[in-house]
């Protein structure tokens, strides 16, 4: 079958729709490869495919109602109703502890010595110490923030099952 596309647009539209038409979530990472891997090679009026195209293309395609597709959350797109498929929105203490989590995995990397960088063996094992004193900070945070939202979860739990009994008044 011979494809004809009036625009890179257009084109990089046709390809995010077969892509996303399994249902499955899929970053932007992936549909950029795929739209580029199918376009390799093919030009639109002498413009080869660009990612600021297929960036717009897909940031309308999830952006027009009724559509079909839509944004997850931030670079993961999916076909479907997005009042479906979205998942229920992260408590404030559940961002709270993925941020700290990013910054924990940020940092265990920034930590390590490369015995190559010159420095003596007092100043390596002096930032290796520090570094597993900051993690443990980091780690003492995530699980305050844990132990604060289920004390909260259980405090709203225990709210709902007060106002959701039936009076008995006359």
């Amino acid at each position: 079958m011979h494809l004809y596309f009036h625009t890179n647009t257009e084109m990089a539209l046709y390809y995010i729709k077969a892509l996303l038409r399994d249902g499955d979530e899929h970053p932007m990472s992936e549909i950029y490869d795929y739209v580029m891997e199918n376009c390799k090679g093919h030009a639109v009026m002498g413009e080869p495919m660009r990612a600021t195209v297929i960036s717009s293309a897909l940031w309308r395609l999830a952006h027009t109602d009724g559509s079909g597709y839509c944004r997850l959350r931030r670079g993961v797109y999916q076909m479907g109703d997005p009042k479906k498929t979205m998942k229920e929105t992260p408590s404030i203490y559940e961002r709270a502890i993925r941020i700290v989590s990013r910054a924990e995995r940020e940092l265990a990397g920034s930590f390590y010595v490369n015995l190559d960088q010159g420095l003596d063996l007092k100043t390596s094992i002096e930032a290796q110490n520090t570094g597993r004193e900051v993690l443990d900070k980091l780690g003492q945070i995530k699980a305050e923030l844990a132990a604060m939202q289920q004390e909260f979860t259980n405090e709203m739990e225990c709210g709902q099952d007060q106002t959701s009994g039936m009076s008995m008044e006359l």
